[in-house]
């Protein structure tokens, strides 16, 4: 699926330089100015790197992560209906990078010692779908952040809908804790908006069972998007740097209120 971008983004070659370099500095810049608080920064980095779509290889989940992200420049600008467009989009986009998930190389971890290299080599069979595996997971983690983003993004532009994209959120709070851990951040920040939510409707039991989730997840926190990705940031530039970078550079809805969203 071919997405439609907003036309206030121009697509075309941002520079002939590394596009993994840049590509990755500007998600760190979106990253860091929506935490902030610096949303027009924000917003810019987002579109500046959407110009390098055209540059970034099919079903790369990359273009997942800037579809997401262009999105969230949109709602950032007031624009839900393109906001929910390039969330939509992104959804398509991470499901269309299991293909390259699935082409993509493999690298095995450093091993502590010539027996687990031989371990390793003798049952190869059975160790690449595990790590395959591993690799679908956390591609899923990247794709629920666009789900969450965009039902979220319907259920405040259209209060009638709320309730219809509770099941949508739930889903998207449940596949970012498998693939990133029971105490990941964003999950925690999903499931209180949720809460938020539940609040805004009048429906006291949802709001009171989503701040228990939240306070679950968040009892024992774990390091969040920007934490993961600053011991990222200088790995080597394979496959992997790929997909871990698209899933901790991609933009999760926030807010203490439903009417401070994002």
């Amino acid at each position: 699926m071919t997405a439609a971008v907003p036309a206030t983004t121009a697509l075309g070659p941002r520079n002939s330089g590394d596009v993994d370099a840049t590509w990755a500095d500007l998600g760190e810049k979106a990253l860091t100015a929506y935490h902030a608080g610096k949303y027009a920064l924000c917003r810019e980095a987002c579109r500046e790197a959407g110009a390098l779509l055209v540059q970034l290889p099919p079903n790369d989940p990359r273009r997942a992560a800037t579809l997401n992200n262009l999105g969230m420049a949109a709602w950032l600008a007031g624009s839900t209906s393109d906001a929910e467009q390039n969330f939509a989009a992104a959804g398509a986009a991470w499901r269309a990078a299991k293909a390259w998930v699935a082409a993509m190389a493999v690298a095995s971890p450093a091993r502590s010692s010539l027996h687990h290299l031989r371990l390793e080599a003798r049952h190869r069979s059975s160790y690449d779908p595990l790590l395959r595996g591993r690799q679908l997971r956390l591609l899923a983690g990247g794709r629920a952040a666009s789900l969450f983003n965009r039902a979220l993004c319907v259920a405040g532009s259209d209060p009638s809908r709320s309730a219809s994209m509770t099941t949508v959120m739930d889903r998207a709070a449940t596949q970012r804790l498998r693939a990133l851990g029971p105490h990941n951040p964003e999950a925690a920040r999903m499931r209180a908006l949720q809460g938020d939510l539940a609040l805004a409707r009048g429906d006291a039991a949802a709001t009171a069972a989503y701040r228990a989730q939240t306070r679950q997840i968040a009892d024992s926190p774990a390091r969040n998007a920007s934490a993961l990705w600053e011991e990222l940031r200088h790995a080597e530039r394979n496959d992997l740097w790929r997909l871990r970078a698209a899933v901790c550079l991609t933009l999760v809805a926030k807010g203490g209120t439903v009417s401070a969203v994002p």
